[in-house]
């Protein structure tokens, strides 16, 4: 047996939580769809306690309009079996659609690009994916070990 096989599961402080969501790009996205579960990689900018990203029109996130809107995301840095942090929040996810506020839209706009800076631009790599949304974060909670 290792030192380390002794190490407990702690949780993580308010201030952990927000780092780890500020400083990744990429988490996972789980939501309820044709009544099953679904999971999403989704590449993601945090603010003010939103998750903001983008799809495509025809994709499975602006389904949950019909569905229902509540979902999870997860975000996830691991160095080892021993030695990892996860964030897990619950949400409400938000399509931001132009002609419900223009301030809004032009904000989530900018936030995405940072993940990508010729989002909806003419030269977009992904013209597909013009359409904006949030996960308004309800509750968060994290763990880690290490």
């Amino acid at each position: 047996m290792y030192d380390t096989d002794l190490a407990e599961i702690r949780t993580l402080d308010e201030h952990d939580i927000h780092s780890i969501l500020a400083r990744n790009s990429v988490g996972r996205l789980a939501f309820v769809r044709d009544k099953q579960i679904d999971v999403l990689p989704i590449q993601y900018v945090y603010c003010d306690g939103s998750i903001y990203g983008r799809t495509s029109a025809g994709g499975k996130l602006l389904a949950l309009q019909s569905y229902g809107s509540e979902v999870a995301f997860e975000v996830d840095e691991i160095q080892s079996t021993m030695n990892w942090r996860s964030v897990l929040t619950h949400g409400t996810f938000q399509v931001i659609a132009r002609e419900d506020g223009e301030e809004a839209w032009l904000q989530a706009l900018g936030l995405v690009r940072r993940l990508h800076r010729r989002a909806l631009r003419q030269d977009d790599p992904r013209p597909e994916r013009n359409e904006l949304f949030r996960v308004l974060i309800r509750d968060v909670t994290g763990r880690a070990l290490g």
